[in-house]
């Protein structure tokens, strides 16, 4: 039997085959040789390869979730463009904070995080990421605080920001669990002592008699200071990231 007609007779059967990591596949085109059309049983993602690689079952299977279970690196030899691999290592990253259980016991603020269903799938978030301000400078970070619930890596949540202003949000939180933690502490006398970390500078704001006194200074310290990064940085950010720090409130 000729090459083309047992292909052929591959399709007409729906006959399967076995890859060596990426599970079942069956042919769906013969051209010749050099031309072989295949489809993965279980996503449906078809690829063009050879018949000596179908013979070997070396095929690949971009659609399968490789990273964590969840993440689908859809798109060959993506790190091999510049741009790709600095999207690549952020979406790698935002992959690891919300279902590597090793990172999250290092940085557990990460636990119930989780990603759309679009961004699981790298093609996705690469379209998204190059359409964002600030997405070709050098040093910026992937954000879901200042957009969205603080939970959620999506297209409606995310943005890209500059590092000075993804600090302050790595220290401003409404999920502290003690007041300390906002920079208060209680003097032996009562009063409370209030720090807020602005920047570089760890900012003394004073002495108060109450607890409430002293979150209220807190609160208005750093909400200050965010108005004044949204400031510096607003002909350089997204206008809804300018607009969301104007309006944006400390939790206490």
């Amino acid at each position: 039997m000729k090459p083309k007609e047992k292909y052929e007779n591959f399709i007409k059967n729906e006959v399967l085959f076995e890859s060596r990591c990426c599970g079942k596949f069956k042919i769906v085109e013969y051209i010749n040789g050099n031309d072989v059309t295949v489809e993965f049983v279980e996503t449906n993602y078809t690829t063009k390869t050879t018949s000596a690689a179908f013979r070997r079952g070396d095929i690949r299977d971009y659609w399968l979730p490789t990273v964590f279970g969840v993440g689908i690196m859809d798109i060959p030899n993506a790190t091999k463009d510049p741009l790709k691999k600095v999207a690549h290592i952020k979406w790698a990253s935002m992959l690891t904070r919300c279902y590597s259980l090793s990172y999250q016991n290092k940085q557990p603020t990460y636990r119930g995080c989780e990603i759309s269903e679009s961004f699981k799938r790298f093609s996705n978030f690469l379209e998204w990421y190059i359409s964002q301000v600030g997405f070709n400078q050098e040093g910026w970070h992937l954000d879901k605080d200042i957009l969205g619930c603080g939970k959620v890596y999506s297209p409606q949540t995310c943005c890209i920001i500059p590092k000075e202003i993804n600090a302050v949000f790595a220290t401003i939180s409404s999920k502290h669990s003690t007041k300390n933690q906002f920079g208060i502490s209680r003097r032996k006398n009562g009063r409370f002592a209030v720090y807020a970390q602005c920047g570089s500078t760890n900012k003394y704001l004073g002495i108060f008699d109450t607890l409430e006194e002293a979150l209220k200074a807190y609160k208005h310290a750093k909400e200050a200071y965010v108005k004044e990064l949204a400031n510096k940085w607003k002909d350089q950010i997204d206008p809804r990231v300018y607009d969301a720090l104007m309006k944006y409130e400390v939790e206490i």
